[in-house]
């Protein structure tokens, strides 16, 4: 059996004959009065729904209508920059969105106006496409060319699925010029090029598939009479799906991270249940066997409630999209993961545009109350090297190592094969930067010279003056891994991660968890053996975002919940640490459709290496060619330096 091929017979022919047997949408409109009294009754969905009519109301009672302008489209070209223009086209269809929804709660026509002008503006729009998205042939000195054929990008799709949701949320309390406005523009920017033409991300193993797949058929099965032609959407996207489900592991893991899982699994998830809603649950894109392991990479990747591995292009604080989880736990039978999702929501109702909004609503409503457990005590995606464990299987707050091999030519890469993160009751103290603000150099040329994609942005070795090297062929390579009750292990080759220039022989990286200790304990051992006539310089860099400082030859790190003490051997190790100030404004580009905040941090990096002309015996062998350096990681929730006493109990 293909694990990511849905099952069943998807061909056009064997969709006609459940074509339209159930409603196009499963998710109430505003005239089922009955659904919304439930949702004002509920406490869980009450933060959200406070927030979307104070924003409904608050945008109502505003003069100005907030539009993307020629000179923000040309920032991209200018400066690189697409925060300005990201920022508000975002608010727009935020707004937008909350006006609909208030009005469905309100049902007294006082937010109909606005939901007219908004989505009037956004027909009106040039173009639907964002900067970084648009083709040479369609510009003309940077701005949309007035003759450029529509192009269908991430933000195009979700434009038309926002204004598909939202007739179908408001249906004839709409103005019917702007229904009949909805359809055309749809139909003209993206159902037509979907249908005619070829698009690389149809075949796109990443989110850009899940994504732009969703917004297409799922605009066509709410806004098409013709149910033939949306079985030909539907046919096709039961192949493009097929590839993006190929994107991930056999384990279900993603190189992307938890933003990009929540931005195409979520985007999925609708496309999937308005399929199975239109052909009256005869269909289903989640019948593939992969979709039972994705459902469950949330659980396996969390630090601690809210945290999740910051790997890649990945916040540790992306978050978990509620109606996903939900979704999911409840299709898997996974009641952990929705529990997680209801969790997620009460923490942090986010404001998204309309087809993430309602699904926010509705699906969280009978998703369990219970206390949500524990993630588990040790996870190994075998495809992508990614090991994670814990201290203690029953806490949340307990110390939780992550560390990954893979190679450097993955999606949203960075140039960090041996990578590790440690994190202590909520916090990460050792970390991956994640991702910094999005611009044109961040995805060109200019990629490896930004801190967060280096090996020099990431707790990594760097070898005689060298980083790893981009490209596929950089792999790293799993030598063993142990379990047991009180001890784990992870080791790795990193030879080839690096260029040729850097001299090495070999480099091997083994990460030994303990947990005999009273918090757990992390050793790192680095074992380098140099090619001849090469120089023999070796560094261990650490990164935080927390503050580091060395005490007696001892490196600190110093979290607000917790500390971490690195003792670093054998003989003599030079530690050497250096704050970089606002190094990184991050936060400010997110995928949670409500334009982000700007928020720059400083970096902390720590650099430590042996002496250069010690000699150290490696299983009875070594000599001038070979260095070793270990690095004992110890947490403590608190500790008295100046003292001399060690707490480790709290």
């Amino acid at each position: 059996m293909n694990r990511n091929r849905p099952t069943g017979d998807w061909d056009v022919g064997a969709l006609s004959t459940v074509a339209g047997t159930g409603p196009r949408c499963s998710l109430p409109s505003y005239d089922d009065q009955q659904a919304w009294d439930r949702l004002c009754g509920s406490a869980a969905l009450a933060p959200l729904v406070e927030r979307v009519v104070d924003r409904a109301d608050a945008v109502r009672s505003s003069e100005a209508l907030r539009t993307t302008t020629a000179s923000q489209y040309l920032d991209y070209d200018r400066t690189g920059d697409l925060n300005a223009y990201h920022s508000t086209y975002a608010a727009q269809r935020t707004a937008l969105s909350a006006l609909a929804v208030a009005e469905c709660l309100d049902r007294e026509g006082r937010y109909l106006d606005a939901v007219l002008d908004h989505a009037w503006t956004v027909c009106e729009a040039t173009t639907w496409v964002l900067p970084a998205h648009r083709s040479e042939g369609s510009l003309c000195e940077g701005l949309p060319a007035v003759d450029a054929a529509p192009t269908v990008d991430l933000n195009a799709a979700t434009t038309a699925l926002l204004l598909a949701e939202l007739d179908d949320l408001l249906g004839d309390r709409l103005h019917p010029a702007l229904r009949g406005r909805i359809r055309a523009e749809v139909e003209r920017r993206v159902l037509m090029p979907y249908e005619t033409e070829n698009h690389w991300w149809t075949d796109a193993e990443n989110n850009w598939n899940a994504v732009c797949t969703a917004g297409c058929v799922g605009a066509a099965i709410h806004l098409l009479d013709d149910e033939e032609r949306v079985a030909r959407f539907v046919a096709r996207a039961a192949d493009s799906t097929e590839r993006y489900l190929a994107g991930f592991g056999a384990d279900g893991c993603t190189q992307e991270g938890m933003g990009y899982w929540n931005f195409g699994v979520g985007h999925f998830v609708v496309l999937a249940d308005l399929v199975e809603s239109w052909t009256g649950g005869e269909r289903s894109l989640v019948s593939a066997p992969i979709t039972r392991e994705i459902a469950a990479y949330p659980r396996r990747v969390e630090l601690s409630p809210g945290r999740y591995v910051p790997f890649s292009d990945a916040a540790e604080t992306d978050g978990l999209l509620p109606y996903a989880a939900c979704w999911l736990g409840r299709r898997f039978d996974r009641p952990a993961l929705a529990a997680r999702g209801r969790y997620e929501l009460a923490t942090a109702p986010a404001l998204a545009a309309l087809h993430r909004l309602r699904r926010n609503l509705f699906w969280p409503l009978d998703a369990p109350r219970a206390p949500v457990a524990a993630p588990p005590e040790r996870t190994y995606f075998a495809d992508n090297q990614w090991w994670l464990v814990r201290d203690d299987a029953e806490a949340h707050d307990t110390f939780v190592v992550a560390a990954k091999g893979g190679h450097n030519g993955e999606s949203h890469n960075h140039l960090d094969c041996g990578s590790f993160v440690t994190h202590v009751r909520g916090e990460s103290l050792l970390t991956d930067l994640g991702k910094p603000v999005y611009d044109a150099g961040y995805f060109g040329e200019e990629r490896y010279e930004y801190l967060t994609t280096q090996s020099l942005g990431h707790s990594v070795p760097h070898v005689n003056g060298h980083e790893q090297a981009v490209g596929r062929e950089h792999a790293a390579r799993m030598l063993n891994r142990t379990e047991s009750a009180e001890r784990e292990t992870f080791a790795l080759d990193l030879t080839t991660c690096y260029p040729d220039a850097a001299g090495i022989g070999e480099l091997h990286r083994r990460f030994m968890f303990d947990r005999g200790a009273p918090m757990g304990r992390l050793r790192v051992t680095d074992t380098v053996w140099f090619a001849p006539d090469a120089g023999r310089e070796f560094v261990s860099v650490l990164v935080s975002y927390c503050p580091l400082s060395v005490e007696d030859g001892t490196l600190w790190v110093d979290g607000e919940r917790a500390t971490l003490r690195v003792d670093a051997g054998p003989g003599d190790v030079g530690v050497a640490v250096e704050r970089l100030p606002a190094a990184l404004d991050r936060d400010r580009w997110r995928m949670n459709d409500d334009g982000g905040e700007t928020g720059a941090s400083d970096v902390w990096r720590a650099r430590l290496s042996p002496d250069p002309d010690a000699t150290v015996d490696v299983d009875g062998e070594g000599g001038e060619g070979t260095r070793r350096l270990r690095l004992d990681v110890t947490p403590s929730t608190a500790w008295e330096r100046f003292g001399g006493a060690w707490n480790t109990t709290g």
